[in-house]
């Protein structure tokens, strides 16, 4: 999941290596991202175990997933990302 995400992440980051003001708004929202997704987890999954909590926890990793996806999905400046 992080790998993917990395991966979009530096994709994005290449596209806008000219534009510093883009790059570092990219950076700020990986940031946020991460910590929005992290917070959300822990919130619904405080347990260090998290097989206790069953098949669920793992449907929810999908959730990180999706937003990912939609992350791959952005054009930038006009350019397939």
């Amino acid at each position: 999941m992080d790998a993917e995400l990395n991966r979009v992440y530096r994709t994005l980051v290449a596209k806008r290596k000219d534009d510093a003001a883009a790059v570092e708004k990219l950076k700020k929202f990986e940031r946020a991202w991460i910590a929005y997704r992290d917070a959300c987890f822990g919130a619904a999954y405080p347990a260090a175990n998290k097989q206790q909590y069953g098949s669920i926890y793992p449907m929810e990793v999908d959730f990180a997933r999706r937003q990912t996806d939609a992350t791959a999905d952005w054009r930038v400046a006009g350019s397939d990302v």
